[in-house]
Protein backbone atom coordinates (compact mmCIF):
# COMPACT_ATOMS: atom_id res chain seq x y z
CA UNK A 1 0.00 0.00 0.00
CA UNK A 2 1.22 3.65 -0.83
CA UNK A 3 -0.04 6.78 1.27
CA UNK A 4 0.35 10.51 -0.18
CA UNK A 5 -0.85 13.44 1.53
CA UNK A 6 -3.65 15.42 -0.45
CA UNK A 7 -4.19 18.65 1.18
CA UNK A 8 -3.86 20.03 4.50
CA UNK A 9 -6.11 22.09 6.87
CA UNK A 10 -4.16 24.50 8.82
CA UNK A 11 -6.19 26.71 10.33
CA UNK A 12 -5.11 30.49 10.27
CA UNK A 13 -4.01 30.71 13.84
CA UNK A 14 -1.68 27.35 14.24
CA UNK A 15 -0.35 28.62 11.12
CA UNK A 16 0.67 31.88 12.72
CA UNK A 17 1.68 29.92 15.63
CA UNK A 18 4.08 27.64 13.74
CA UNK A 19 5.95 30.56 11.99
CA UNK A 20 6.27 32.14 15.41
CA UNK A 21 7.55 29.03 16.66
CA UNK A 22 10.31 28.53 14.21
CA UNK A 23 11.18 31.57 13.31
CA UNK A 24 11.12 33.72 16.44
CA UNK A 25 10.97 30.65 19.00
CA UNK A 26 10.09 32.37 22.82
CA UNK A 27 10.47 30.58 26.08
CA UNK A 28 6.98 29.03 25.96
CA UNK A 29 5.91 25.74 24.07
CA UNK A 30 3.78 26.56 20.90
CA UNK A 31 1.00 23.98 20.29
CA UNK A 32 -0.04 23.36 16.85
CA UNK A 33 -2.70 21.38 15.81
CA UNK A 34 -3.49 20.15 11.79
CA UNK A 35 -5.37 17.79 9.93
CA UNK A 36 -4.11 16.00 6.75
CA UNK A 37 -6.57 14.46 3.64
CA UNK A 38 -4.66 11.10 2.73
CA UNK A 39 -4.87 9.20 -0.16
CA UNK A 40 -4.55 5.54 0.15
CA UNK A 41 -3.84 3.10 -1.88
CA UNK A 42 -4.49 -0.50 -1.65
CA UNK A 43 -3.47 -2.74 -4.12
CA UNK A 44 -3.82 -6.19 -2.83
CA UNK A 45 -6.65 -8.93 -3.46
CA UNK A 46 -8.43 -8.16 -0.17
CA UNK A 47 -9.32 -5.01 1.87
CA UNK A 48 -9.38 -4.39 5.14
CA UNK A 49 -11.85 -2.19 7.56
CA UNK A 50 -9.13 0.06 9.78
CA UNK A 51 -9.36 1.34 13.05
CA UNK A 52 -8.14 4.65 14.25
CA UNK A 53 -4.60 4.59 13.99
CA UNK A 54 -1.65 6.51 16.03
CA UNK A 55 1.54 7.35 15.08
CA UNK A 56 4.46 9.48 16.12
CA UNK A 57 6.72 11.96 13.90
CA UNK A 58 10.27 12.30 14.92
CA UNK A 59 12.69 14.38 13.21
CA UNK A 60 16.29 14.50 14.36
CA UNK A 61 15.26 12.44 17.58
CA UNK A 62 12.71 14.88 18.03
CA UNK A 63 8.80 14.23 18.46
CA UNK A 64 7.62 16.79 16.14
CA UNK A 65 3.97 15.43 15.89
CA UNK A 66 1.35 12.72 17.31
CA UNK A 67 -1.58 12.12 14.86
CA UNK A 68 -4.34 9.99 14.87
CA UNK A 69 -6.09 8.92 11.96
CA UNK A 70 -9.86 8.16 11.58
CA UNK A 71 -11.71 4.83 10.86
CA UNK A 72 -11.61 3.88 7.44
CA UNK A 73 -12.24 1.13 4.43
CA UNK A 74 -9.09 0.22 2.50
CA UNK A 75 -11.12 -1.14 -0.49
CA UNK A 76 -9.29 -4.40 -2.00
CA UNK A 77 -7.60 -2.82 -5.28
CA UNK A 78 -8.23 0.96 -4.72
CA UNK A 79 -8.35 4.04 -3.30
CA UNK A 80 -9.50 5.81 -0.32
CA UNK A 81 -9.45 8.62 1.89
CA UNK A 82 -8.19 9.08 5.45
CA UNK A 83 -8.30 11.75 7.89
CA UNK A 84 -5.23 12.38 10.21
CA UNK A 85 -5.44 14.96 12.62
CA UNK A 86 -1.77 15.85 14.20
CA UNK A 87 -0.77 17.85 17.46
CA UNK A 88 2.31 19.57 17.87
CA UNK A 89 4.36 20.66 20.75
CA UNK A 90 7.16 22.94 19.48
CA UNK A 91 9.72 23.51 22.46
CA UNK A 92 11.81 26.67 22.68
CA UNK A 93 14.48 24.13 21.93
CA UNK A 94 12.94 22.40 19.06
CA UNK A 95 12.35 25.65 17.71
CA UNK A 96 15.43 27.26 17.61
CA UNK A 97 16.94 23.75 16.06
CA UNK A 98 14.34 24.80 13.05
CA UNK A 99 15.52 28.00 12.88
CA UNK A 100 19.21 26.98 12.50
CA UNK A 101 18.74 23.66 10.50
CA UNK A 102 15.93 24.47 8.11
CA UNK A 103 17.46 27.89 6.20
CA UNK A 104 20.34 25.88 5.28
CA UNK A 105 17.81 22.70 3.82
CA UNK A 106 15.83 25.11 1.78
CA UNK A 107 13.16 24.25 4.82
CA UNK A 108 13.54 21.03 3.28
CA UNK A 109 13.14 18.03 6.04
CA UNK A 110 12.84 14.28 5.97
CA UNK A 111 11.28 12.90 9.20
CA UNK A 112 9.91 9.43 9.99
CA UNK A 113 6.63 8.20 10.69
CA UNK A 114 6.11 5.32 12.89
CA UNK A 115 2.66 3.78 14.54
CA UNK A 116 0.27 1.33 14.41
CA UNK A 117 -3.41 0.07 13.99
CA UNK A 118 -5.51 -2.69 14.07
CA UNK A 119 -7.69 -3.78 10.90
CA UNK A 120 -10.54 -6.35 10.48
CA UNK A 121 -9.77 -8.36 7.00
CA UNK A 122 -13.85 -9.36 6.50
CA UNK A 123 -12.90 -11.55 3.41
CA UNK A 124 -10.66 -14.08 5.80
CA UNK A 125 -13.41 -14.80 8.18
CA UNK A 126 -13.06 -11.56 10.15
CA UNK A 127 -9.35 -12.00 11.03
CA UNK A 128 -8.31 -9.40 13.42
CA UNK A 129 -4.36 -8.45 12.13
CA UNK A 130 -1.75 -5.35 13.30
CA UNK A 131 -1.10 -2.77 11.01
CA UNK A 132 2.27 -1.31 11.41
CA UNK A 133 4.12 1.82 9.75
CA UNK A 134 7.74 2.65 9.86
CA UNK A 135 8.40 5.06 7.21
CA UNK A 136 10.63 8.13 5.90
CA UNK A 137 8.66 11.29 4.81
CA UNK A 138 10.20 13.89 2.55
CA UNK A 139 7.91 17.30 4.01
CA UNK A 140 8.94 20.56 2.84
CA UNK A 141 8.03 23.26 5.58
CA UNK A 142 7.06 26.05 3.09
CA UNK A 143 4.71 24.36 1.40
CA UNK A 144 3.30 23.35 4.93
CA UNK A 145 3.20 27.12 6.09
CA UNK A 146 1.64 27.89 2.27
Amino acid sequence: PTWEVQKLIVPPAALNNCIQAIMSPSGENVKIDIDALVDFVNPNYVGAEADAGSFVVTWQGYELASVTTERGLAAARSHSQVTAHSTSIITPELGNLLKETLPGKNYLMQVNVKGKLDATVKSLFGLRVKVGLDCIVDASVLLIMS
